[in-house]
């Protein structure tokens, strides 16, 4: 099974924006509760 480098760029992209959503969801739940204190 030979992995293309096009299928590669997108799981790199995939992990990419699934990283960049988590960090911000993170700051914003953090924020949240800055909030709500």
């Amino acid at each position: 099974m030979r992995i293309a480098r096009r299928d590669l760029y997108f799981l790199f992209a995939l992990s990419l924006i699934f990283f960049i959503s988590g960090w911000v969801g993170l700051f914003r739940y953090s924020r949240f509760w800055t909030m709500l204190e």
